[in-house]
Parts: structure tokens; sequence; C-alpha cells
């Protein structure tokens, strides 16, 4: 009989061992369960920071593009003004040259005709002085042939 206990109490123990084994191996699971569930939800929240990274990253890349395609398109705007102001510039001194000229070309041209005219008030006098000299020579040939008759 005592062998019967001692089995019966080996039985016992080894049940209560197993049971606290179950148990333990229970417990261990479900911790085990935490741990990977708390993984899991850390992975699952980097996910979303990495993809919330990833889209500030992206639309930071957008602001950059159009940042610069506006400060492009400015320098393209200052860049066409300057030649527009430039070929502005040229052109009002090319018409402004243009005018000194015909205002020289108009000066030159009176003073041309006014040295024409004068040339021809010289020609008229120098004409007129000739025939009154010739109308007085031909007037004093006529006198000294009038005074050879008398004599």
């Amino acid at each position: 009989r005592p062998f019967t206990e001692i089995e019966a109490l080996t039985k016992q123990r080894m049940n209560e061992k197993m049971k606290e084994d179950e148990e333990q191996a229970a417990l261990e699971e479900v911790r085990m369960a935490k741990v990977l569930e708390k993984r899991r939800q850390q992975k699952e929240l980097q996910k979303q920071r990495d993809k919330r990274r990833a889209e500030r990253a992206e639309k930071e890349a957008e602001y950059k593009a159009e940042l610069l395609r506006v400060q492009n398109e400015m320098a393209e705007a200052e860049r066409a003004l300057q030649e527009e102001e430039e070929r502005i510039e040229r052109e009002r001194e090319a018409e402004r040259k243009r005018r000194l000229e015909e205002e020289a070309k108009a000066e030159a041209d009176r003073l041309i005709a006014e040295i024409d005219w004068e040339k021809q008030q010289v020609a008229v006098k120098r004409a007129e002085k000739k025939r009154q000299r010739q109308e007085a020579e031909r007037e004093a040939r006529e006198a000294q042939r009038q005074k050879k008759e008398r004599e």
C-alpha cells in the first residue's frame, strides 16, 4: 500500500507539475502574444511614421521644385524685362540720333541755300556793275565820237 500511496502522490505531484507547467506555458504564451502584439503595433506605428515622413519629404520636394520653377520663371521674366528695356533704350537712342541727323541735314541745307542765295545776290550785283560799266564805256565812246565829229 505505501507504494501505491507514493505512486498516487507522485502521480498527484506530476499532475500538479503538469498543471503548473501548462499554466506557465499558457502565461508564457499570453506574454509572448502580448509581446508579439506590441511588436506588431510598434511596426505599424513605425510604418505610419515612415509613411508620414515620406509624404512630408515628397511634399517638401514638390514645394522646392515649385519654388525653383517660380524662381526660374521670375529670373526669365526679369531677363526678358531687361532685354525689353535695353531694346527700347536702343530704339530711343536710334530715334534721337536720327532726329539729330535730320536736324543737322536741315541746318546744312538751310546754310547751303543761304550761301547759294548770297552767291546769287553777288552775281546779280556783279552783273549790274558790269552792265553799268559797259553802259558808261559805251556812253563815253559815244561822247568821244560826237566830240570828234564836232571838231
